[in-house]
């Protein structure tokens, strides 16, 4: 063993001797000369370029969009504090489609907090440099369904006495948002939110993923003792149930739950008692996240130094003023900095496994794995790796085109479906195909709430109406 070692000593000053080359990959000089040789390839190209990221979730061209109105339209003296702010959020975002879709991890920290005192407490986003919950929840989710129930539970809370819980289910279905080519965005799982208040005042909350449909989620909220309103309308079912918000007080001696592990039992008995939320992964998992959280916070090797480089760059790009091909270039920063991290974590944590067989040098080994990684960085094959992203399974993994959306400060992926010009704000199409879930036919075309065509008129939906 102790041979073992001296040979991977002698190794690493090896590979340490070309470190400086490799330390350079972490530069954002390096990532200036990359952006440059991609945007030469791209000129040639006119089918959409690799570096939007398209279908894979994380969008580039919106991304980079925000970033860059939101700092042109901040008054000059106040634009540098601004481009810090939006770059943290593309922080935040970035480490989010790493939690969600990368690691598809289930049990996500929802990091919510109060800020002020008396009438203008109010919660706000700590990862997103304290903006208020308020603002980063869009009114035009589930035709402003989210905000509502968003601002009922602030609320409560204000009032709430400590142990107390509030628990959102958002189904999966129909989000009311649409793209810029007017194709709906339908989301393919359900998020529990939970918030619990804790004995100094402060907040804590979690989100919860899982493969759930509308029957389901009913079934889950009557095990939590809440009663179910008969909708036929599939958009209005699912308004309905989002509605449906569970406020268990502190006080209550009677209470349906009085952890966050509870909830994640009663949602493992709403889906039959199966053990997988989605793909692979497990309710195990959940309960194991909630036990040892920061373990699952623990971020790939290279995530940080990643997004600091793409940081670094975007700043003094952005400080060079309103100049030709500024847009572009950030598109191109940042769609590297994503295939990258993709790329990471295809091979890196192939290495890993040798490091957690020899935990006494893992320091070592680390700083090896980014040598290595960063020596291979010439030969990204970035449209491979974003076909790679595109093709992830699991819960947000496969099927039709990726968008992220910002559902209540916490990022969420959704599935695009080809407009229907049929479709009204106050009417739904049967716009996708899949199983039923209440007949389990399948192939059918399926609403909002995946019920076929068939069985919505039977419950009377909007398909009994268009039947008379």
């Amino acid at each position: 063993m102790e041979r073992d070692y001296r040979q991977f000593q002698t190794d690493l000053i090896h590979l340490q001797e070309s470190a400086f080359l490799a330390e350079d990959f972490f530069t954002p000089s390096w990532l200036g000369r990359e952006v440059a040789k991609q945007r030469q390839k791209s000129m040639i190209l006119e089918q959409t370029p690799w570096y939007y990221l398209s279908g894979t979730g994380f969008y580039v061209k919106e991304q980079v969009g925000q970033l860059i109105r939101n700092t042109r339209n901040s008054l000059s003296s106040v634009a540098p504090d601004v481009v810090e702010i939006e770059l943290e959020k593309t922080k935040v975002d970035i480490e989010a489609f790493e939690d969600e879709y990368l690691k598809q991890m289930p049990g996500l920290k929802f990091n919510l907090a109060w800020e002020g005192e008396g009438g203008d407490r109010h919660i706000v986003c700590p990862d997103y440099n304290n903006t208020s919950w308020e603002s980063v929840t869009d009114l035009k989710e589930r035709e402003g369904v989210v905000a509502e129930v968003r601002k009922k539970v602030e609320e409560w809370l204000k009032t709430a006495p400590a142990d107390s819980y509030a628990v959102i289910i958002s189904p999966e279905g129909w989000s009311g948002f649409s793209d810029a080519s007017g194709d709906a965005v339908h989301y393919k799982e359900t998020q529990i939110y939970a918030i619990h208040t804790l004995d100094n005042g402060e907040i804590e909350a979690r989100t919860f993923r899982y493969e759930a449909n509308i029957l389901e989620n009913e079934e889950l909220q009557r095990s939590l003792g809440l009663g179910i309103d008969e909708e036929p309308n599939q958009k209005e079912r699912i308004k309905n149930a989002l509605r449906n918000t569970l406020f268990v007080r502190g006080d209550d001696q009677d209470r349906s739950i009085s952890s966050f592990e509870d909830i994640v039992n009663k949602m493992q008995s709403s889906v039959g008692g199966r053990e997988t939320v989605y793909g692979t992964r497990t309710f195990a998992e959940i309960r194991s996240f909630l036990k040892n959280p920061e373990f699952y916070s623990k971020r790939n090797l290279l995530t940080e130094r990643l997004i600091r480089r793409f940081q670094e760059y975007a700043r003094h790009r952005i400080s060079e003023g309103n100049v030709f091909g500024q847009e572009l270039d950030l598109q191109i920063a940042l769609g590297v900095t994503v295939a990258q991290l993709n790329k990471s974590y295809r091979e890196i944590h192939e290495q890993e496994n040798v490091v957690y067989a020899l935990p006494r040098y893992k320091q070592d080994l680390d700083e090896m794995a980014m040598i290595v990684f960063a020596s291979r960085a010439n030969f990204v094959n970035y449209e491979y790796e974003r076909k790679d992203l595109g093709l992830r399974p699991g819960c947000a993994g496969g099927g039709n085109e990726k968008v992220m959306i910002n559902s209540m400060g916490v990022p969420r992926i959704g599935e695009l479906t080809k407009k229907n010009n049929n479709e009204t704000d106050d009417d739904y199409e049967f716009d996708h195909i899949g199983k039923c879930i209440n007949c389990e036919g399948d192939p059918r075309a399926l609403g909002p709430c995946d019920i076929c065509e068939r069985c919505d008129a039977k419950m009377g939906g909007k398909a009994a109406k268009r039947a008379a």
